[in-house]
């Protein structure tokens, strides 16, 4: 006698492949190449637009495939880059008209204008979004930090030039000149060295470690 098969036996049914989650972004939108589509990118972004706005529009390629195409064509990533900072300057001039613009600043209440703190401050963050943004985007046009740099934009290294023992003795002089001042001492230039440092530590004050530094500096044994 055959045993009937259980309906949770029964063969699976082979379904339809189910299009990759990159599939499903990208259908209907270009995915090959082109220098005018590449121009029109480059284009907006000049014109404030953010990659990601661009990119959700039907007509636009998916990010991803930007991101394949910068890696592919040289021409095209020369292009993005100038375009990202033509971008933070489009930006930058927004902030300034952000800045000055004082039209809604004031409400009227009870007859009265008074100040709106709120629009105020969200005026102030969305300029600090945007200084925050731009000095990512090109932080040796906007960052507050300055950096020096070499060839293909590498920091430069950081290295002291060393000193003729002619200067090193002035610029141990001048140190103690100037510790003496800071300490209440009174200026001793004519005393030896040594006599002078046992005096700053007879005082009990805290000595800066630049005066070490220069100390060494004397002996000849930092560079």
């Amino acid at each position: 006698m055959s045993r009937q098969r259980r309906p949770y036996m029964a063969a699976k049914q082979p379904s339809a492949k189910e299009p990759e989650p990159e599939q499903c972004a990208t259908i209907g939108r270009p995915t090959d190449y082109t220098p005018e589509l590449a121009t029109l990118i480059c284009e907006r972004m000049v014109d404030g637009e953010t990659l990601r706005k661009i990119c959700a529009d039907d007509d636009m390629p998916h990010r991803s495939t930007v991101f394949r195409w910068l890696m592919k064509h040289a021409e095209f990533e020369r292009s993005y880059k100038m375009a990202i900072e033509l971008h933070a300057d489009w930006w930058a001039d927004k902030a300034q008209e952000i800045s000055d613009d004082r039209s809604a600043d004031f409400i009227e209440r009870d007859g009265k204008l008074i100040p709106d703190w709120e629009n105020v401050q969200r005026s102030r963050l969305r300029v600090d979004t945007i200084k925050w943004r731009t000095a990512k985007l090109v932080p040796k046009k906007y960052s507050d930090r300055v950096q020096m740099s070499g060839p293909d934009e590498k920091p430069l290294a950081s290295r002291e030039i060393p000193l003729m023992p002619a200067e090193v003795e002035q610029v141990f002089t001048d140190t103690l000149d100037r510790m003496e001042l800071d300490m209440g001492l009174p200026a001793n230039p004519a005393a030896p060295a040594d006599q002078r440092i046992r005096t700053m530590l007879a005082t009990g004050q805290p000595v800066p470690p630049e005066l070490y530094h220069a100390m060494n500096r004397s002996r000849g044994d930092g560079h």
